[in-house]
C-alpha cells in the first residue's frame, strides 16, 4: 500500500476507510519529430520515448528525410545514432536541417546475421536520445530482421530510454509479422514534390490524421 494512504488513514482516525485507485497513467514522454505540423497531430506532441516508431513508404519516398529531420533536432540536445546495413544518411542534408555532426554516430553493420543483435546493443547502451535503423535494405530491398527482433528492440529501446525510428519498405513478408508499434507513419512523395505523411497507427487511438509538408518545412 502507498504509505501516503496509510498516513491519511491514521490521521482520519478509527472507523474511516480510505480506498484510493491507481490514478491516471503518467503522460508518455515524447521527443520532437523536427516537423512542427507533425508534432501537432501526434499524441503528446512528438515521437514516444522507449518505443518503436515505424516509418513506412516506398524507396526514395521520404522515409530518410523524415528520420533526418528528427535526428537533426535531437542532435542539439544529445547523441543520435544511425544503424545502417546498406548506404548511409546524407551528411549535407543533415547539416542543412541544423544537425550537429559531432552528435551523430553512424553504426555500420556489414553482417546481416548480426544486424538484429547490433541494433539491440545500440538501443540498450543508453547513449542515444534517438536511434534510426533500417528495417529493409535500401539497395537490396531485403528484410533485415525477423519477428523475434520486435520484442528485443522494443525492450531495448525502453531500457535505453531511446526514441527508435525503424525505416521500412512495404514487403509481403511484413504482413506475417505481429508489429504492435506505438506509432506507425506512412510517407510518400506527392506529385508536386512535397512530402505526404499519414498516421497509420497510434496505440489506443483511431488513426487517420495526415498532412503534407514542403521539403524544408520545420
Amino acid at each position: 500500500m502507498d504509505p501516503r494512504v496509510t498516513a491519511l488513514t491514521a490521521r482520519l482516525g478509527p472507523g474511516v476507510r480510505v480506498r484510493v485507485g491507481p490514478g491516471p497513467a503518467p503522460a508518455r514522454r515524447v521527443r520532437g519529430s523536427g516537423i512542427s505540423g507533425l508534432d501537432r497531430i501526434l499524441p503528446g506532441g512528438g515521437y514516444p520515448v522507449g518505443g518503436v516508431v515505424e516509418i513506412l513508404g516506398p524507396l526514395d519516398g521520404g522515409r530518410g528525410h523524415l528520420a533526418l529531420r528528427a535526428a537533426a533536432l535531437q542532435s542539439r540536445e544529445g547523441r543520435v545514432a544511425w544503424a545502417a546495413a546498406e548506404g548511409a544518411p546524407d551528411p549535407w542534408h543533415y547539416r542543412r536541417m541544423g544537425g550537429d555532426l559531432r552528435a551523430l554516430s553512424l553504426v555500420r553493420i556489414g553482417r546481416t546475421d548480426r544486424y538484429v543483435w547490433a541494433v539491440e546493443q545500440v538501443l540498450r547502451s543508453g547513449l542515444f536520445r534517438l536511434v534510426v535503423a533500417q528495417g529493409t535494405g535500401p539497395r537490396s530491398g531485403r528484410l533485415l530482421f525477423d519477428p523475434a527482433a520486435w520484442r528485443r528492440w522494443s525492450a531495448a529501446a525502453s531500457r535505453g530510454d531511446s526514441t527508435f525510428l525503424l525505416l521500412l519498405e512495404d514487403l509481403p513478408e511484413l504482413t506475417a509479422f505481429a508489429r504492435p508499434a506505438p506509432l506507425r507513419l506512412r510517407v510518400q512523395r506527392e506529385l508536386d514534390g512535397r512530402l505526404g505523411i499519414r498516421v497509420e497507427r497510434i496505440a489506443g487511438r483511431a488513426p487517420g490524421a495526415a498532412l503534407t509538408v514542403g521539403e524544408g518545412a520545420a
